[in-house]
Parts: structure tokens; sequence; C-alpha cells
């Protein structure tokens, strides 16, 4: 049949027009962030989430160092609306270190198989800074009773700040707590309000952006190619191809279950560093939950650990619960998260004298830029950006000077041997006596624990 040329006229018109908005809509740039709210769903998408009436003002103090780029500043793009590759937080870290007049110092600790840099971050008041060798050697001297006597610890702990440890993309695709750790380093750095300048002065906050590079880049690949705002968990971009999104390093190891046989070069890297510093808090930042998890961990603890640990985890959730029910914000405690098993990264740091905790932000990761929840509410990356911001800024108004207590009762604890029982938990430098005829077998599993978590051979090993 022959079709009239009028009404092939009209075919073209149509299609002249449909690529002209194709054209348009491909030369928009993402997101697009409407003055006046998202009133449509098409609106939310474009917004990626970051619609005004559902945004949290990071910087509500208002008082902030001039000259100290905020992260969107070089990254171009508000935090939470895009997923940031490794390589753009290589860029803000250097940046912000160079603007930030002696609080923020980067060190190069380990690279991963795929040969990216690993970073740890430290930011503190220029005067913390300006000593961080010699706040660094202290905490070795706590740590190991041995080079310590009782009489000076106290003198020690004096002059010592609090380590705190912030641990982000241990399972790289969980990425919530990547991105706001970049939000967490400048507020850290650049604040001037009060409270800031105390945890500067009372706290080094030693931040590890990506515990777990690959996992991290191949999730961040995959999304950000197909990110569209679409909230239905059924769309393309929540469904990444096997691989793509895994908790995995390069070898697809789940490296949150490797601080016990410390195979992985992530892990062994970490650990080490870990053992350098040895901080008294270190906090395991991941994703996805339902809601958000914070400590008590639940049942079971290891009963290597003295009680203290348990105290210290209660005194942090309420504190987290506090601030949680200051915004009407949704969490839970417990549930199914242990303290058990010496593999996780909470229970390595605790098992070498830190509070360790894990922590679980209920967005990011697979759930993108817009997910919807089984109640039908939209779940944006920024809300939970917003929780682990909120959670940086809890602290009991004495709660640094609290955390001091931590650090006496830690080299107090350390003087006693495990075979006194189970509550003799803190002590540090633990003593490996295989039996004689399994040592030859065991020593390169000796040597490895020996170099990257401090473990001793007991006298009489040869």
């Amino acid at each position: 049949m022959r079709i009239p040329a009028s009404l092939q006229r009209s075919f073209a018109s149509i299609a002249v027009l449909i690529g002209v908005c194709s054209v348009a809509a491909a030369g928009q740039d993402l997101p697009q962030l409407p003055p006046d709210g998202c009133p449509s769903e098409h609106d939310a998408r474009l917004a990626f989430g970051l619609c005004p009436e559902r945004t949290f003002d990071f910087y509500e103090t208002g008082s902030y160092r001039e000259g100290v780029p905020r992260p969107e500043e070089v990254l171009g793009y508000p935090v939470g609306s895009w997923h940031t590759t490794y390589g753009r937080m290589e860029r803000y870290l250097e940046t912000l270190a160079a603007a930030a007049g002696g609080r923020v110092r980067v060190f190069d600790y380990g690279t991963s198989v795929e040969h990216q840099t690993m970073h740890l971050v430290a930011v503190s008041s220029e005067a913390n800074v300006t000593r961080l060798e010699e706040i660094r050697r202290d905490l070795q001297r706590l740590a190991d009773p041995r080079q310590t006597a009782a009489a000076d610890a106290p003198g020690i702990i004096a002059r010592t700040p609090v380590v705190v440890w912030l641990n982000a993309a241990n399972d790289g695709n969980e990425t919530a707590a990547f991105e706001a750790a970049m939000q967490v380093a400048y507020e850290l750095a650049a604040g001037e309000d009060q409270r800031t300048r105390m945890l500067r002065d009372s706290a080094v906050t030693l931040i590890n952006l990506a515990h777990n590079p690959e996992s991290h880049e191949r999730h961040v690949a995959w999304y950000n190619a197909f990110v569209a705002g679409d909230p239905d968990p059924a769309s393309l971009e929540h469904r990444a191809p096997w691989g793509m999104s895994t908790n995995n390093n390069h070898y697809q190891f789940d490296l949150n279950r490797d601080a016990l046989g410390l195979t992985q070069t992530e892990t062994r890297a970490v650990a080490a560093e870990v053992q350098r510093w040895r901080p008294q808090v270190f906090v395991d930042l991941h994703g996805q939950t339902t809601q958000f998890f914070f400590p008590p961990a639940a049942p079971p603890v290891m009963p290597l650990y003295p009680p203290s640990l348990n105290e210290w985890l209660d005194v942090f959730g309420r504190g987290n619960a506090a601030a949680f029910d200051r915004y009407g914000w949704s969490y839970y405690t417990r549930d199914r998260f242990d303290l058990y098993y010496p593999g996780y990264w909470d229970t390595y740091p605790a098992l070498h004298g830190a509070t360790g905790m894990t922590y679980e932000t209920d967005g990011g990761g697979g759930k993108g830029v817009r997910w919807r929840r089984d109640d039908g509410t939209i779940l944006p990356t920024g809300s939970p950006i917003t929780s682990w911001h909120r959670w940086r800024r809890w602290r009991p108004r004495r709660g640094t000077e609290r955390l001091a207590c931590s650090r006496t009762s830690s080299i107090f604890g350390v003087r006693c041997s495990r075979r006194e029982g189970p509550g003799c938990g803190r002590w540090l430098s633990y003593q490996a006596w295989p039996p004689t005829a399994l040592r030859g077998s065991l020593r390169p599993c000796f040597d490895t624990a020996s170099k990257y978590s401090g473990l001793e051979r007991a006298r009489g090993w040869r």
C-alpha cells in the first residue's frame, strides 16, 4: 500500500521533532536541580533525588574557613548526586590538603591489586598535625605495656589526643560512606564552629576513604553509565550484572572476612596501618540495610573483650540514637551484627585495643540515587550521606575527654596474660605456641600474622 505524501510528511515531522528533543535531552547536564521543588516524577528523576524539599543543609553552621573548597566545588556536582570515581576523590583530597592550612595530611599507605594508591587522611588541629609522628609513637607505647611503666602512662595519656579511624568502602559497592567521607573531611578541616574546633583539638580523625578500591570502581563505572533516577527496584540501574556490583576485591574475595587470614593485598595494607596508628575508635562503614544500623552489637560478643568494650558501644549507640531522634530518622541496633568472628573489620581493631564498631546505612550502592522502599517512599542517596554526616557531628559535649578514659583502661588492662581468663582481652601482644609437629608447616601463616597483626612467637618456638 502506498502511503500518502501528506502522511509521509507528518511522519517526517514527528521524526524530526523526536530527534531534536532527544538531542536536547542528551545535552542536559545531570542532575537538573529545579529551584521550586520537584512537582512531578520526571523532575525528581532529573534531579537524581536532590529535590530542594528533600535535601539536607550540610553547611547549617555557616562557619567555615575561607578558601577551603567544598566537595562540589572540585567534583562539579553535589555530593550524593553522582557516584564519585576514585580519581575524582583523589583530586579533592589533594585540593583539600593544599587549602586547609595545616589541618590535613594525606598518607599513602598501600597499593591495591589494580594499582590504586590507598590513602589515609589525617584531620586535626594544626598543633596536632605538626606532631603526628610523636602522637603515633606515644600510641605505640600505650599499646605495649612492656614499653611503658604504669607511672609513665598517665602523662602519655594526658598529652595524646584520641585517634578515631573512619573506614569507608570496605565493601566498595556500598558507596554512601565513600561519598560522605569527603564531606566529613571538609567539615572537620574547614569548620570553625565551637564543636568542630573542639573535635580537632581533642582528636585525630583518620579517614580511609576506600578500603576496597576495585569493588568501588567497578560499581561506580556500571552505575554512572546507566543512572536515570528511576526508583523502581527492577530498573536497569539497580540490577548490575554479576561482578560489577560485588563486595569483593579484584580476586572476588570479601575483604570484610579477611582480617583473620590476612590473605589479600588490601587487607594487609590496612592491617599494617592500623598497627602503626593503634586507634582508640574504629568505625567500619557499610550498607545497604533496610534502616540505618549502629551499635550496640548483637550477641555473641567474643569473650576475649573486656567489659569496657560493651560499655563504650552503649555510649556511642545512645549518642547516635539521640542525634537520629532529633531528626526523626529510623534506625535499629543489635539484630544480626555480632562482634565475634575475628576476621571482621570491627573485631580486628577491637582485638588490638580499639572500640571497634560496624555501621550500616540504608542507601547508596545498588539502591542508587533514588530507591523505592517497600512502603512506597523514595530514598535518595543524599539521605544516607546525611546520616553519616550527622553521625560525625554527634559527640557528647565532653565526649573526647571521656574517650581519654578508654586509653587509660587500655594501658592498665593489658597487664595480664591470656591464661588469666577471658576477661583479659586487652593484652595486645598475642603469642603463638603451636604443637611442635606443626610449627614448620605453620611458619608461613605465622610470618604473615607477625607482619600484619603483631602476633609474636612465644619463647621456645624457634
